[in-house]
């Protein structure tokens, strides 16, 4: 199973986390960050920054809520500083499932294609 963290505006996380373990069960590599309006850009991401660093050097896959939202925003202040971090946006719980039911390689090409994969599939459930 994949290391993930979730940074969402409110409880989002915390709920679609919680969620998510009704289905999978417990999930002991899912961090659920949450941003109030009181937390600045910078608090949003040292609080991303201690998660993805909790796990070691190993890949950790970071899922906003919003694409230009402030916890998107927060991500890429601090993506550049890790090699192995993933930053995907649109949180759902498809999506979610997804990405911690499938294994990353060691490949990065490989890893990018995979979750454009698992993003894609994820888009696909969302119908009108």
């Amino acid at each position: 199973m994949n290391h993930v963290v979730l940074l969402t505006h409110g409880e989002f996380s915390k709920g679609i986390a919680q969620s998510c373990e009704f289905i999978l069960g417990n999930v002991p590599d899912l961090k659920a960050l949450s941003i109030t309006m009181e937390t600045s850009m910078e608090q949003a991401a040292d609080m991303l920054r201690e998660a993805v660093e909790s796990f070691g050097n190993q890949k950790v896959i970071v899922v906003t809520d919003m694409a230009a939202g402030s916890t998107t925003q927060a991500a890429l202040r601090i993506i550049p500083e890790y090699e192995n971090v993933y930053l995907l946006t649109g949180l759902n719980l498809g999506l979610l499932i997804g990405l911690l039911m499938t294994d990353l390689t060691d490949q990065k090409e490989e890893n990018i294609k995979l979750l454009k994969s698992i993003a894609a599939q994820a888009k696909d459930t969302i119908l009108f």
